[in-house]
């Protein structure tokens, strides 16, 4: 809701090929994927429920991962994909990694955001890489909405 009100367009559960893109969000500084992803807080672990990112990888109190990195990268160049076939525009995709409920601790730089569902609105706000002017933004919701409705036709 807050990305709206700064004039961002934010879509929920597209559908690709195969998997299925959490949230979309089309705005003045760009498109964004975001890959959210609920991790199990276990009593034993540490009550600040902390994920690092280290060494290439996310560090949570008794495991470490590294393919959600993978996952929200694939995903946001299948966007950049999907929309260049049928926009024409090539304009990048920035995937974001959104760990609600925990905190997020950056002990190195990342490619691309990671944060807590608290950080992502501050977090697209600030983000500069590139622009989209509304006629852009306009032919990329519309193939976005075309898009589910397609899938809601097929169910």
């Amino acid at each position: 809701m807050e990305l709206q009100s700064h004039g961002y367009q934010v879509f929920h559960d597209i559908q690709a090929d195969g998997f299925n893109i959490d949230h979309l969000v089309v705005g003045p500084n760009g498109i964004f994927a975001i890959e959210t992803k609920g991790r199990h807080k276990r009593i034993k672990d540490d009550t600040n429920y902390k994920v690092k990112f280290e060494n290439n990888h996310l560090a949570f109190p008794s495991w470490f991962e590294s393919k959600p990195l993978e996952q929200a990268q694939n995903q946001a160049n299948w966007v950049n994909k999907w929309l260049y076939e049928s926009t024409g525009f090539n304009t990048p995709v920035l995937p974001v990694l959104c760990f609600p409920g925990w905190f997020v601790e950056l002990k190195q730089r990342p490619t691309f955001p990671i944060v807590s569902h608290k950080q992502i609105v501050k977090t697209i706000l600030s983000m500069r890489q590139v622009s989209l002017n509304q006629e852009q933004q306009r032919a990329i919701c519309y193939q976005v909405v075309q898009r589910a409705l397609n899938d809601s036709k097929a169910i």
